[in-house]
Parts: C-alpha cells; structure tokens; sequence
C-alpha cells in the first residue's frame, strides 16, 4: 500500500515540474494576441446627411445641427452646403455676425455656383402673415432674412411684432429698436400697429389718468360759450327734497355710528384688560427672576413682553382700527413668542417666510398684470404691419423674396 502511495507522488512531481518547466521555457511576452492585420480600432462619429441636419434645425435642436454641420464641414471642407447650413443655424442661434462670415465662406467656394445655392426667404407680406399665426416659426425664417438680406429695417419690425405676440418684450423693445436705427420713419409700417406696438413694448406702461378737471363754462361745436337756461322750480324743488332725505339719512348714520363706536371700545376693553393683567404678572415676575440672578435670556424676555404691552396699548389707543377676535390670536402668537429665545426665533423665521410668500405672490400679481396690460395693447393678429402704401412685396433693398434652396440632399 505504501509502495503506491509513493508512485503516486512520484508522478506528481515529476507532472508538475515538467508543466513548470514547459511555462518557464515559454519566452517573455509570447502569450500575446496576435494582431488584426487590416483593421482599425477607432471610434469615428457618422455623417448625417443635409436633410437629416435641416430637420434637426427645423425642430429646433439648434445644438446638434450645429455639431453635425460642423462635423461635415471638417469632413468635407471643399462643401458649401454645409457652410450655409451652419451659417442658418447660427443665424437662428441670434449670433448673426459669425453666420454672416460662414455664409460669405460658403460663397466663395465652386460649389455655390455649381450648384445653386442660396438661403430661402418670403416676401414681407407672407412673412407678416406667418408672424400673425405662428410667431416662432416666423422668428426662424426672420432669421434667414436677417442672414440673407443683411441689416432691413422690415425684418426687424416683423421680429419685434414676433417677440410681442410670444411675450419676449424686451428683445421686442430690441428689435423695434434697431428697425428705428435703419428707418427713423419706419415710413412702411401701418401706424396702429406701429402705435400699439410702441405701448406694449415701452419700459412701462402708460397709465392713463382719468380728466378730474371742472369747468363751469360750457361751449358749443362752433367754440362759443352757450347759455345755461335757468332750472324749473319742480327741479329745485326735487333737489331740495334729495337734500333732506341725505340730511336725514346721515343723522341716522351719525347716531348709529356712535352707538357701534362705543360699543366696540367696551369690546375692546374687555379683550385687552386680561392681555394687560397677564403681562403686568409675567413681567413681574421676569424682574424677580432677573432680581435674583443675572441671565441673558431672562432679560431679552423681559424687553419682548415690554414690547407686547406697548402693542396692547396700541390696540386700546386705537379700537376701531382692529377687530377685538383677530386682536386675542395675534396676542396670543406674540405671547408665545415672547416666552423664550427658541420660540422667538421659530416665530421670527415664521413672520420671515409668510413675508417672502407675501412678497413673491405680489410680485407674481404685477408680472401677471404687466404681462395681460401689454397684451391688450399689441395690435390684433388680423391687421397687417404694413401701411397702406406699401404692399409689402418687396424688402427694404428691392428684393422680393427667394425661391432657391438647395442647401438639402443627402450629400455634402
């Protein structure tokens, strides 16, 4: 049994130094993969196609049409097509000088001419029609106008009746800026809407102040004075006897105007009395305590139930000015917070929150009343922003509009 035994290890050594000895023959870095021979390992981003960017643009994913229009520039930089559509994309972006230096690049280069290309755009009149229905697709086709027209002072009135219609009112007030600084006149524009869009987009709005003036003296169309013919006597006579029945009315009033008035301050009296007798005891004894021995919040207790008698005695001073029920739930919040600092301090962060609420909820009242004041004063939807004597068929520089778009496709 031994004899076996032994074999068997015997084997076993001699097995695991051979398979040792076969590792340890085995060169240094031999166990690698080989490589991959014509393959590379990269990551390389896919090229959308024209169209798959306009669509992106039309969206409004102005960011990815950005980088995929930039992406295919790098790729393809002999291609004018993606200069413009990165040129259209920053144009609605709002950043007009870089796409103007894009689409001059677009411009120089053969494919422009090869093929075509240009920046679409409608008539002021259409484009005035699509304001009135759809303000934010009309701010990016402005913004084509803006790119391809340069600086016309139509554009800029059209995009500040946009803005308008969407509530943006100060890139409204802009925009009507800029349209003045091209044509002071703004000799095109109808003069109601020019007008109406002046108020709602002004730094505040005008309030109008109702005529409080009196004049004894009255005149007919042709501007002279007229005569007053003299009252019947049944017309002095009814007046005379409004006049006692008011007279007789107030004395009524007066005398139940009294009795209420005194009423109330026995009412008063008989709210206040107990507030005064509670503080007069706990004041008491505050000074007692501080009597004893000196502490911090022992006297800042004492300076805040001083303070909430001299309220009481305000509310005494004055009986018609609160209501005795409102007067014991305000004492008795203000009593609990005299007690102590802890308490003081959650009633002080209470009045601080209700403060903020209060604060914000009216300053959202005045934003909601500014917003539906400006509103009311933008001109209807139905009246055209253009004047009579002009048709708006044509922009500022005597072009119409542009039918060429070829800056789609489904190659660069």
């Amino acid at each position: 049994m031994s004899a076996m035994w032994r074999t068997l290890l015997i084997l076993t050594v001699f097995l695991t130094g051979g398979v040792d000895a076969r590792l340890s023959a085995t060169p240094p870095g031999s166990l690698q993969i080989p490589p991959i021979q014509g393959q590379l390992i990269r990551v390389q981003q896919e090229l959308l196609t024209p169209d798959e960017v306009i669509a992106l643009m039309n969206s409004g994913k102005l960011d990815r049409a950005e980088r995929a229009a930039r992406a295919a520039m790098q790729a393809h930089p002999e291609s004018a097509r993606s200069r413009l559509l990165l040129a259209r994309v920053l144009a609605r972006q709002g950043d007009l000088m870089q796409a103007r230096a894009m689409l001059a690049q677009a411009r120089a280069l053969p494919q422009w001419k090869q093929q075509n290309l240009g920046v679409p755009y409608p008539t002021p009149d259409e484009l005035d029609r699509l304001v009135r229905s759809d303000p934010a697709r009309s701010l990016d086709v402005l913004a084509d106008v803006l790119l391809a027209l340069g600086d016309d002072p139509k554009a800029y009135f059209l995009q500040a009746r946009a803005y308008g219609e969407l509530g943006q009112w100060q890139k409204g007030r802009a925009a009507l800026e800029r349209a003045r600084a091209l044509n002071p006149g703004l000799d095109f524009a109808s003069p109601s809407v020019l007008a109406a869009l002046d108020q709602a987009l002004a730094d505040e709005l005008p309030v109008e102040k109702p005529d409080t003036s009196l004049s004894d003296v009255k005149f007919g169309d042709d501007g002279n004075p007229v005569m007053v013919q003299e009252t019947p006597w049944w017309q002095r006579a009814w007046v005379w006897w409004t006049v006692g029945i008011l007279s007789a009315l107030a004395g009524w009033f007066t005398v139940s105007f009294t009795r209420w008035k005194k009423q109330r301050e026995v009412d008063m009296r008989r709210t206040i009395s107990p507030m005064n007798l509670q503080l007069a005891q706990e004041i008491q004894a505050t000074e007692q305590q501080l009597f004893m021995r000196e502490d911090a919040e022992a006297r800042r207790k004492l300076g805040r139930l001083r303070n909430l008698q001299g309220q009481v005695g305000a509310w005494l001073a004055d009986p018609l000015s609160f209501d005795p029920p409102r007067i014991q739930v305000q004492f008795d919040r203000l009593w609990n917070a005299s007690l102590s600092d802890a308490s003081y301090a959650a009633y002080a962060y209470q009045q601080e929150e209700a403060e903020r609420v209060a604060r914000e909820a009216a300053e959202e009242a005045r934003k909601a009343a500014e917003e539906k004041a400006r509103r009311d004063a933008m001109p209807a939807r139905s009246e055209s922003s253009f004047s009579s004597r002009d048709s708006g068929s044509s922009w500022s520089n005597g072009s119409s509009s542009s039918s060429t778009d070829n800056s789609g496709g489904s190659s660069w």
